[in-house]
């Protein structure tokens, strides 16, 4: 998993909370012309082009709106509240509860990720993509096989799928085809693959690679790997 960190709000969100800010029955998410098109092209910025929980690349026609709290546990809150008298939070319209995944609005059910995960939550134990230690709670393996480091880790990779047969294949192929597994056509040498992790690491482009934060993790790795071998091979 790759960590994401919130910038501020969009303005056009905020454009939207001033204009509906004396008819608070709008102040819900879809509600009053709610502006989804631009809060999900500034969330494929802000994730640099990939699903907040499968690392697939993305854009704003291959993705949609998330809520990290899902909608319907941000109204029965809501609705809990205002039974007892106490202001609503609308945590269905914070920034920082919304993220861009895959698939696209309207597509068929995903086997993994968002759709999988559907209304699921448990704060405590799910280990989400705005946690500064999300990466080295969840971890992929030269295979592309997702690692967790603890038990509420194995329950998020559980949660979201992603250990589903096609996310993996997917995951071993991008890392293979980055040079970093035995099979690879043509597997990096030490330098080369200490350098793809630093380059990764620090990734200055528009858009991440996809599966980035797995393809680090595997090159790691695969630099023990070789220097295991080459230990070996001068012994």
């Amino acid at each position: 998993m790759r960590c994401i960190r919130k910038g501020d709000s969009p303005e056009a969100l905020i454009k939207w909370k001033f204009a509906n800010r004396t008819t608070p029955e709008n102040l819900v998410y879809g509600g009053g012309q709610f502006p989804s098109a631009s809060i999900l092209q500034h969330l494929v910025r802000e994730q640099r082009g990939i699903c907040a929980y499968t690392m697939l690349r993305i854009t704003p026609s291959t993705s949609h709106i998330e809520h990290l709290k899902p909608q319907s546990e941000c109204n029965r809150t809501d609705a809990e509240r205002t039974a007892a008298g106490q202001e609503p939070l609308r945590e269905d319209i914070f920034w920082k509860n919304m993220l861009g995944c895959h698939p696209e609005s309207n597509s068929a059910k995903a086997k993994f990720g968002a759709h999988i995960k559907d209304d699921w939550w448990d704060q405590t134990k799910f280990v989400s993509p705005l946690r500064e230690d999300c990466e080295s709670r969840i971890t992929f393996d030269r295979d592309g096989v997702a690692k967790g480091a603890d038990d509420h880790a194995n329950k998020t990779i559980d949660v979201l799928s992603l250990n589903h047969p096609t996310l993996v294949e997917m995951r071993a192929g991008a890392i293979k085809m980055a040079g970093v597994h035995p099979r690879s056509g043509s597997p990096l040498r030490a330098a080369q693959t200490a350098r793809l992790i630093a380059a990764y690491k620090n990734y200055q482009g528009e858009n991440l690679p996809e599966f980035v934060q797995a393809i680090i993790h595997a090159a790691e790795q695969h630099l023990v790997w070789l220097e295991k071998v080459s230990r070996r091979n001068s012994a």
